[in-house]
């Protein structure tokens, strides 16, 4: 069921490339209960989608799309995952994901700073809390990972800046 729906979607998408949403119609679900309720939930998660009635509807638009991750490599590669899936559709969205430890991080040590731009990294940190920034229009590989610390933050193209400080006082 679900492998009819992504096969659906994928087509509708190669037939439109401009449009900020599509609706599909989803086919009769007969299951009832927490079995009927469990595949609508699946649905929503992988494409992220509302379900009104028998509808499917998803939205794409230009901006950002951002995916929260855990420190866990399954986790964060589930979320670049949704990314490479909407990605080629989406040309003018930049695609950020926030990996957060699962332990408190400390307190800002000089919290009267001003911030600098954070420095880019040669690979994907090995630990959280940590960025991935993907600039619009590049391809799923082009990655850009950045360590998060006090006092830094992260300029998007669009001209929006993820301060790390606001992210970080969250999760301390």
């Amino acid at each position: 069921m679900i492998s009819r729906i992504k096969n659906n979607v994928n087509a509708e998408l190669c037939k439109i490339h401009n449009a900020d949403i599509i609706e599909l119609e989803l086919p009769q679900i007969k299951a009832n209960g927490k079995k009927g309720d469990k595949i609508f939930e699946t649905i929503h998660d992988i494409f992220n989608a509302e379900i009104v009635d028998n509808k499917l509807f998803i939205k794409f638009d230009g901006g950002l799309k951002l995916e929260v991750a855990y420190d866990d490599s399954g986790d964060r590669d589930n979320a670049i995952n949704k990314f490479a899936r909407v990605q080629p559709h989406c040309l003018t969205t930049e695609f950020t994901i926030i990996v957060i430890p699962d332990t408190a991080f400390p307190e800002n040590s000089n919290p009267g700073a001003i911030s600098t731009v954070a420095t880019l990294e040669t690979a994907c940190p090995s630990s959280a809390p940590y960025i991935g920034y993907l600039p619009a229009g590049n391809i799923i590989t082009a990655i850009q990972w950045y360590k998060m610390e006090w006092n830094r933050h992260l300029v998007l193209g669009c001209g929006a800046n993820i301060d790390f400080n606001d992210i970080l006082q969250v999760i301390r």
